[in-house]
């Protein structure tokens, strides 16, 4: 039998269905393999200290007949700008090493109502990687820099950093990452693990330190497309703190069958080694074998669908994050406050600066601004209208294909979802992963597609 850190959430749950596993036994096990791999791979800020405790809350109900469901007992991490009562919330700052929520995060609620147990925090670039434009990925003032398990030196992607890392050295059985521009994307490619991006909006941020309203989302990294399912069905809701979250249409999985198109960005193919290639070409053959078309496709303005509008994140940025800050008892209660402590701290918070934090302040933080509105028409233009959209329309397509985590950024402007699934390890022990794209409320087309990717 595989060990318990390499198995899939229906596996755990059978164990503990059956017995003598226990919830208290596996997050045990997970606080373990914490203790010893962490101080190595820095993935993980803090752990809960009520995990323990909260387990064995979940076993008593197992005992008593009262299962929640398919994540009872299980342990997860919650990527460190997600609140979470009982410890610090951060975004890896030491700035905000005292700041404890009052409260759970809307998705941290219903995750608890789910039976899962909060293993504790996991460590991300720092602010989501919105505070400078030199800052490695992984790395944050309070965490340190995040090392991929997979192949030491390696680049571990960003921001969810250390919710990929985790998921592959298995410290919890999955994590929440959160993305703003491939956030959930990059890091799972980089750790070879399964990244779902929601839809913006089917996923409540109250409780999110933020970035963009228009493109945050949280979403699951997990080590099998199913486990992302089920955590993506979990956390699920509408949410009236969060005027963007919607009742999600239906999240049945639909059925994969033949017929099916599938847009392929093959110019995106030719960024691949010669190692790379013929595991992205062996995943997508699986599509074909189950008669599926492919049909190779490109943006019909891909340099302005791809290019970067800084004056849409600043400006969302500074209003998000002074809102959020707002409600800081002990750390900053706004963003000048926040550039004024790194500047007292430079030592400590300041090791690559903290340029796009100034840039964000001197906006004037008026979204009505026009240089605002022209950059966020155009991001919605190019991702949309002449993006996304117009591909699905003009080829008459299910969903569309990319290798690795090449094109995540057309997606996220849009507010569209996106997944990405492992195909393979080259020799050097680096995953290689495959990333499907569609329309809004696609999740459940693309994770059904994802399944028969691992099939």
């Amino acid at each position: 039998m595989k060990p318990l850190h390499e198995q899939s959430a229906p596996e755990l749950q059978r164990q503990l269905e059956s017995g003598p596993l226990t919830s208290v036994d596996l997050t045990r096990h997970f606080l373990q393999r914490i203790e010893e791999l962490n101080p190595e791979l820095h993935a993980v800020i803090c752990t809960h200290p009520e995990a323990l405790s909260e387990a064995k809350r979940l076993d008593d109900e197992r005992q008593a007949g009262q299962v929640r469901g398919p994540l009872h007992g299980l342990p997860i991490l919650i990527k460190d700008n997600i609140d979470v009562v009982g410890v610090p919330c951060t975004a890896g700052s030491i700035a905000l090493k005292d700041h404890f929520p009052q409260e759970d995060a809307f998705l941290v609620r219903k995750l608890r109502e789910a039976g899962c147990v909060i293993l504790g925090k996991t460590n991300l670039t720092e602010f989501a990687n919105f505070m400078t434009l030199d800052m490695p990925n992984g790395y944050s003032s309070l965490g340190g820099q995040t090392v991929n398990f997979r192949l030491k030196g390696q680049d571990t992607g960003g921001s969810s950093s250390g919710s990929g890392v985790a998921v592959a050295a298995g410290l919890a059985v999955f994590a929440i990452g959160s993305e703003t521009s491939g956030s959930i994307i990059h890091p799972a490619n980089h750790s070879a693990v399964v990244g779902l991006k929601p839809t913006v909006g089917s996923i409540s941020r109250a409780g999110i330190i933020p970035i963009s309203f228009s493109q945050d989302t949280a979403g699951p990294m997990t080590r099998t497309v199913q486990d992302a399912a089920l955590l993506f069905h979990a956390m699920l809701g509408q949410d009236p703190s969060d005027p963007q979250s919607q009742a999600f249409p239906d999240p049945t999985l639909p059925e994969v069958k033949a017929g099916m198109r599938l847009g392929v960005f093959r110019e995106s193919f030719k960024l691949l080694t010669e190692e790379e290639t013929p595991l992205l070409e062996a995943a997508l053959q699986k599509f074909q074998d189950q008669g599926m078309e492919l049909v190779d496709v490109e943006y019909p303005h891909p340099d302005l669908s791809h290019q970067w509008r800084w004056e849409v994140l600043t400006y969302e940025f500074k209003e998000g994050l002074n809102a959020y800050l707002a409600g800081v008892q002990n750390g900053p209660s706004n963003l000048t406050e926040l550039i004024a402590f790194y500047d007292e701290n430079p030592e400590q918070g300041l090791k690559y600066g903290q340029m796009l934090l100034l840039a964000a302040n001197g906006t004037s933080g008026t979204l009505g601004n026009p240089a605002y509105n022209h950059a966020r028409e155009l991001d919605l233009q190019y991702s949309r209208d002449l993006g996304v959209d117009h591909l699905l329309q003009e080829h008459q397509l299910d969903a569309l294909v990319y290798p690795k985590w090449y094109g995540y950024d057309v997606p996220a402007k849009a507010g569209y979802p996106g997944l990405t699934v492992p195909v393979g390890f080259r020799e050097d022990g680096m995953g290689v992963n495959l990333t499907l794209t569609g329309p809004a409320w696609s999740e459940p087309l693309l994770l059904a597609l994802g399944m028969a990717l691992e099939n």
